[in-house]
């Protein structure tokens, strides 16, 4: 490398003082937008109190448990099937 290349890179990293990169209050600042900070928290709010007020009914009513107690019965139903099916093969494997 000439000194010319080290002198050219040197210049290059100095920008603006931090090497190029924005300081922490630089970075911050574009994030904070100024403006009372209403529309996209607000949103996000009234959005999570849907959800609460959706699970709390969920809950109360119990549609979920009556799902789960639903999908657990034709599970149970299954497994007898499968039980019988297999016990029924097995006597025939050992009759031969």
């Amino acid at each position: 490398m000439t000194k010319g290349g080290k002198g050219a890179k040197k210049k290059n990293s100095k920008k603006g003082g931090s090497g190029g990169r924005d300081t922490w209050n630089e970075a911050d600042s574009g994030r904070r937008g100024g403006g009372g900070g209403g529309g996209k928290t607000s949103a996000a709010s009234s959005r999570a109190d849907l959800k609460v007020a959706e699970l709390t009914a969920n809950f109360e009513q119990g549609l979920e448990l009556k799902k789960l107690r639903e999908e657990l019965e034709r599970s149970k139903q299954s497994m007898s099937e499968s039980n019988k099916f297999i016990d029924s093969a097995t006597q025939q494997w050992f009759k031969k």
